[in-house]
Order: structure tokens, then C-alpha cells, then sequence
């Protein structure tokens, strides 16, 4: 159990050179995170009336978050880890990653790096006023609590797959890039819910600075408890491994395996589905428009890109039934593992899409497999990400660009909507098995 390795830590190590350094560079991440992002949402308020809350502010904003974590990640990973947020920390903690005295150290500093941030904007900007985290109107406190849970779980999920595990391998080349993708993915979700922090330190330098404290408590309930979730989960049932009967090596393998692709397809459609619903709340109808389709595409290929890079060590990182199909006509799974992975997708979207409704108060909404890949399979979540965007954007104004039954599967279910579906099997466990049939063979 993860619990076993949680450890306090001596006092002599708050002091220690290392502890020190590390404690430092999470400063620094997070002044260069929150700097970028803040004060992206500032530039669209001088540069609009208000534009900030506009879809175009918000794609803006999912940008300049996602590029600054993954900066902010990157030159802090080989010093102190690349936290940058006390969320993830927590998550480390409680999966035995971190001692809790190195711990109170990192959040201390990334509260001081977020603070410092918004202040050297509120100069820089000649006394512009710092935007703290709010609740759009219509959003209760518990849906953007629960808003904050799901996408913060997505997020240390992830920072565990593609940082923390001793398994990631080349993976971890691509760490910081998935990890500022999930925010972005994010942020075109829930950003026009509840501003989409996932962050206790990106919440409390603007809320410090703007004196303004409203519901400020939920920007560190929900990401403490997605952190935390996320990191029990995934220390347990992925990290720890349990030693067993040789008889019984598959079965344990195959339900993690499934476990991995309900997490991976709960991350991937809460994104792409929670950006649709985003730009209807922002818009009349925005998803449909060029600007919501250009979101959605990105959403798409931000949340693919993550859901298959956490997954790729445990499961594959199918995420879609037509990927699996694929797989299974080409011969690289059996028949039992694909239908189990099939449950667990359609199972994962589903959850989403209920977790989608409770958090939006029941608004309604509609390179990997190959032996021979090498390096190449670096790229595979990219890869596979940007021909997701890419098709969206292409077949999105016509039939919305499904390409994955279980991202069509909870949606109609949920509202249940189930006019021309079988379209949405069909086509694409045809083009699954062909690809699967051509490639293999």
C-alpha cells in the first residue's frame, strides 16, 4: 500500500543544500507559470472589453497555460521534479514520493512564486487589477468542486504516468509537453465554468494580490482531492506490483490494463466533450461555429495526446474501441483483452460525460504498436493527438468527428440521444480493422 511510504522527513532536511535548490526552482517554475498564464488573461482584458471571458480569450488563455507549464516542468524537472503546483506535491506526498517536510517546503514555495508573479504584473501593468478565480454565473460551489477534482485528478494522473513512474522509459523525454497539454485540454473544458486552476498556487497569488477571496476554498478542496485520488491510484495499482502465482499473471495485468483505459478515456472525453459544453455556455451555440471547432479540435488533440501517454506503458493506450479492433485483427491482442478494454472505455466515457453533467448542473451535450517503431514511438501520443485534431477539424462541420465509439457512447447515453449511432460504430470499426488488416499484414 502507498500509505507505508509516506514519510515526514528529519528536520535537518528543510535545511539541506538539495532541499534548498529544489525548493528554489519550484519558486521560479511557478512565478514563470503563473506569469505567463495570468497575465495572458490580462493582455485580452487591455486588448478587449472584457475579452478574457470570450471564446477567443479562453483559447488564448489554454495556450499561454499550457506553454508555460510545460517551460515551467521542464527546467524544474531535473532539480526539484517539476511540480509547480501543490496539488501535484500532495499527490506525491500521499503515493510516498516526497516527505511531508519537503513538501511544506515546495508549497511554500510555489504560493511565494505565485504571489511574486502577480505582483510584478500588477506593476508592469501600471496597477492593472489581477483576475482571481471565480465562478461563472449558473455554477454552483460543489460543480466546480467537482469540476476541480476531475481535471486535477487528470493532471498529477498524468505528471505519475509520464514523471514519476519508475517504468516511463523514453516516456519521460515528453513529460513536461503532456503534462502543459492536460492544462490546456483542461482549461478549454472548464475554463468558462470556474477559470479551471487545477492549482492551489495559481488560485492564491491572484486571489493574495486582488484581495479577493470568494469561494477560494474550492480551488484548494477539488485539487487536493484529484491529487491525491490520482496519486493513491496510481501508486497502488500501477506502481506497486504484487507478486503472485504464474497461473495468475495475466489476470492482474489484463484488469490493469482496463483500469488504465477507463482512466485514459475519462481524461480524453472529459476534455473534448467539457470544451463543446464550454463554448455553449460562452457562445449561443459556440461549439458550431469556426472558432468552437478550431477549440474543439485542440481539446481533442491536447486530451488524446495526454490520455495515450498515460497509458502507453500499462495498457497500450488504446482509448477508443476502433484503436483495439484494430489491434485485435492485426493480432496484437486477444479477443478476451479487447473486449475487457472495450468495457473499460465505454465505461470511462460514460463517467465522464455523468461527471460532465453534475459539474455543468445538467447542461445538455450533444505509432504505437508496430515492433519496428524505435525512437518513433516517443512521438506515438503526438502523433496520434494531432491526426485526432487534425480529422476534426477536416470532418467536424459534418458529422462531428467521432473516429472513437466510446467518445460517441457516453455522450448519447447520457442524454440519451441515439439517432444515427450505429454510424458511429460502424464507420469506425471499419476503418480500424482495415488499418489494422493493411498495416499488420
Amino acid at each position: 500500500m502507498p500509505i507505508r511510504n509516506i514519510a515526514v522527513g528529519r528536520p535537518e532536511e528543510a535545511t539541506q543544500p538539495d532541499a534548498l535548490k529544489a525548493a528554489l526552482a519550484e519558486f521560479i517554475s511557478t512565478l514563470i507559470f503563473v506569469f505567463a498564464g495570468s497575465g495572458s488573461g490580462m493582455a485580452f482584458n487591455k486588448l478587449t472589453d472584457n475579452g478574457a471571458t470570450t471564446p477567443a480569450g479562453l483559447v488564448a488563455a489554454s495556450i499561454a497555460h499550457g506553454l508555460g507549464l510545460f517551460v515551467a516542468v521542464s527546467v524544474g524537472a531535473n532539480i526539484s521534479g517539476g511540480h509547480v503546483n501543490p496539488a501535484v506535491t500532495f499527490g506525491a506526498f500521499v503515493g510516498g514520493n516526497i516527505s511531508l517536510l519537503r513538501g511544506i517546503l515546495y508549497w511554500i514555495a510555489q504560493l511565494l512564486g505565485s504571489t511574486v508573479a502577480c505582483l510584478l504584473l500588477k506593476f508592469a501593468t501600471s496597477d492593472m487589477t489581477v483576475p482571481a478565480f471565480g465562478l461563472s454565473s449558473g455554477v454552483g460551489v460543489w460543480n466546480a468542486v467537482v469540476f476541480e477534482i476531475v481535471m486535477t485528478f487528470g493532471l498529477v494522473y498524468t505528471v505519475y504516468a509520464t514523471a514519476i513512474d519508475p517504468k516511463k522509459g523514453d516516456l519521460g523525454v515528453i513529460a513536461p509537453l503532456a503534462i502543459g497539454f492536460i492544462v490546456g485540454a483542461n482549461i478549454l473544458a472548464g475554463g468558462a465554468f470556474d477559470g479551471a486552476s487545477m492549482n492551489p498556487a495559481v488560485s492564491f497569488g491572484p486571489a493574495l494580490v486582488s484581495w479577493s477571496w470568494d469561494n477560494h476554498w474550492i480551488y484548494w478542496l477539488g485539487p487536493l482531492i484529484g491529487g491525491g485520488l490520482a496519486g493513491l491510484i496510481y501508486e497502488f495499482a500501477f506502481i506497486n506490483q504484487t507478486v503472485g502465482r504464474p497461473e495468475e499473471a495475466t489476470q492482474p495485468d489484463a484488469l490493469k490494463a482496463a483500469l488504465a483505459e477507463f482512466i485514459s478515456t475519462l481524461i480524453f472525453v472529459f476534455a473534448g466533450s467539457g470544451s463543446g459544453m464550454a463554448f455553449n455556455k460562452l457562445t449561443d451555440n459556440g461549439a458550431t461555429t469556426p472558432a468552437g471547432l478550431v477549440a474543439t479540435s485542440i481539446a481533442h488533440g491536447l486530451g488524446l495526446f495526454v490520455a495515450v501517454s498515460v497509458g502507453a506503458n500499462i495498457s497500450g493506450g488504446h482509448v477508443n474501441p476502433a484503436v483495439t479492433f484494430g489491434a485485435f485483427v492485426g493480432g496484437n491482442i486477444s479477443l478476451l483483452r479487447g473486449i475487457l478494454y472495450w468495457i473499460a472505455q465505454l465505461l470511462g466515457s460514460t463517467v465522464a460525460c455523468l461527471l460532465l453533467t453534475f459539474a455543468t448542473s445538467d447542461m445538455v451535450y450533444a505509432t504505437a504498436i508496430d515492433s519496428k517503431k524505435g525512437d518513433l514511438g516517443v512521438i506515438a501520443p503526438l502523433a496520434i493527438g494531432f491526426i485526432v485534431g487534425a480529422n476534426i477539424l477536416a470532418g467536424g462541420a459534418f458529422d462531428g468527428a467521432s473516429m472513437n465509439p466510446a467518445v460517441s457512447f457516453g455522450p448519447a447515453l447520457i442524454s440519451w440521444s441515439w439517432d444515427n449511432h450505429w454510424i458511429y460504430w460502424l464507420g469506425p470499426l471499419f476503418g480500424g480493422g482495415l488499418a489494422g488488416l493493411i498495416y499488420d499484414k
